[in-house]
């Protein structure tokens, strides 16, 4: 570990953690920190009582920090991120990758890796270090696109260890952006090209989106173009069979033992440049998969959409980017009430928020539906609908009554009005135990579910998953 060294932004600080060696050579992991004389917060993380307009933390005791990790093809160079944050009371920190940003070296391959796993090191050290070395008694981890699904699989890693209190996620990336076809057989290939020729280049090329960003094209942004290329470093079969390996394990459902915000632009479009919504919407990530998925991160999981943003929140136009930062500190400061707590002892009793305005729900229908309503003694099934919009199936069940395995055509996902209910899977995985409040969904292709104790769960289907519309008409028809 180096000392704090002056960093290329001005009135910043780079500090390197050494992190071994791969086969190319040496490998590091950059903290960088607004230099103290240059803060608007203090110097010494213990000057100052907490965020703006919250008891949560008193006078004397550590700053709450935040920790940013950048997505792919990027760099921490958000200064006015830092700023936002810093007006509120915290200490601000970013985070760039081993091989990325200022975290590359000759001979390394930018933003490569074979298993996102890798990058737990990096965010784990860093994450000591702020706490035991620095002195800070409470972490946010505000991550963005690729780095959303690597901090959301690792803060999944690291529940119970106390290394994190909040994670706020910037349009993660949660699904591959394309056809349902397309992202089934790339998958196969990835699986059978990754471990063979994992260097292989599988894309790449302009961006408009990127393009748009930079002051040279009109944009409002001016960063370093070697760390951030228009073009993007070239995406290679390794990484990408990495990512779609983390997709696949989102996909089982985490269990973040923190609260967790989700955001994303409102909507999606084509990474063109005759795109008349280019600078207004994401044209990177399809935002329905990020909201269709963010219930798998865990039991509190709250979900925004924010009008007129695009891939990377914090890079919208003035409008998009304020709501934006005024949505993730006004939800960091009603939350951050609860670190008055002894510790995270009523996180599985919280509850998920998911708004009611997301598209494409469906009245869910399976054949242990109708099995409960013909089992004897059983409670029967009943049809509600909820604020007119979304369609729900709720189901009283019977103490400890078995509803028997099901075929599962799309993903669903159940919530727990009352008591526990046990999710068994053919697939040979541990079970799941789903606790009151909790919003969770469920993809396996077979379960069995099992009620523990007088429940009522709430069951939903959530189209575009694993039933693209393309899928769902022709079987349909």
């Amino acid at each position: 570990m180096t000392d704090w060294q002056p960093d290329a932004l001005p009135g910043w600080q780079a500090r390197a953690f050494d992190l071994g060696a791969d086969e190319d050579g040496p490998l590091v992991a950059t903290l960088v920190r607004r230099a103290p004389t240059d803060r608007t917060d203090a110097a010494d993380p213990t000057e100052a009582a907490g965020p703006t307009g919250s008891d949560g933390v008193g006078p004397g005791a550590s700053r709450p920090a935040v920790l940013y990790v950048h997505g792919y093809n990027d760099y921490f160079f958000q200064t006015h991120l830092a700023a936002a944050f810093e007006a509120q009371g915290y200490t601000f920190y970013a985070l760039d990758l081993r091989r990325c940003g200022r975290s590359i070296r000759p001979w390394t391959t930018p933003h490569y890796c074979t298993d996102l796993r890798e990058y737990a090191e990096d965010l784990t050290l860093a994450a000591r270090f702020l706490r035991d070395e620095l002195g800070h008694d409470r972490l946010v981890v505000n991550a963005h696109s690729t780095g959303g699904l690597t901090a959301s699989l690792w803060a999944h890693s690291v529940r119970g260890m106390d290394l994190l209190d909040a994670l706020v996620l910037n349009s993660p990336w949660f699904d591959l952006n394309a056809h349902w076809f397309d992202r089934v057989v790339s998958t196969r290939v990835l699986d059978a090209l990754g471990p063979l020729d994992p260097h292989r280049v599988i894309g790449g090329g302009p961006s408009a989106y990127s393009r748009s960003l930079h002051v040279s094209n009109g944009g409002e942004w001016e960063y370093d173009l070697a760390l951030k290329p228009p073009g993007g470093y070239p995406p290679r079969a390794g990484w990408m069979r990495a990512v779609r390996r983390g997709h696949a394990r989102l996909s089982r459902g985490l269990d973040i033992q923190v609260p967790v915000l989700v955001c994303s632009a409102a909507r999606s479009g084509p990474n063109r440049e005759d795109n008349p919504d280019l600078r207004c919407s994401d044209t990177v990530l399809d935002v329905r998969q990020i909201a269709y998925r963010a219930p798998l991160l865990g039991p509190d999981v709250t979900y925004e959409p924010i009008e007129g943003a695009v891939h990377d929140l914090a890079l919208s136009a003035r409008p998009a980017r304020e709501t934006y930062l005024g949505l993730v500190l006004g939800w960091l400061d009603a939350r951050s009430r609860e670190w008055r707590a002894p510790a995270r002892t009523a996180s599985m009793e919280r509850t998920t928020t998911r708004r009611s305005d997301m598209p494409d729900l469906q009245t869910l229908t399976w054949r242990h539906l109708e099995a409960a309503q013909q089992a004897p003694n059983g409670r029967s099934a009943e049809r509600v609908v909820h604020d007119g919009e979304l369609r729900q199936t709720v189901i009283a069940l019977a103490s400890g009554r078995e509803l028997g395995e099901h075929n599962a055509p799309h993903a669903a996902t159940i919530q727990v009005l009352h008591g526990l209910v046990r999710l068994t899977s053919s697939s040979g995985d541990d079970d799941v135990v789903l606790p009151t409040g909790g919003l969770h969904q469920i993809t396996h292709e077979r379960h069995g579910v099992v009620a523990e104790e007088d429940s009522v769960f709430l069951l939903t289907t959530v189209t575009g998953i694993d039933e693209p519309a393309e899928e769902r008409e022709a079987r349909s028809s």
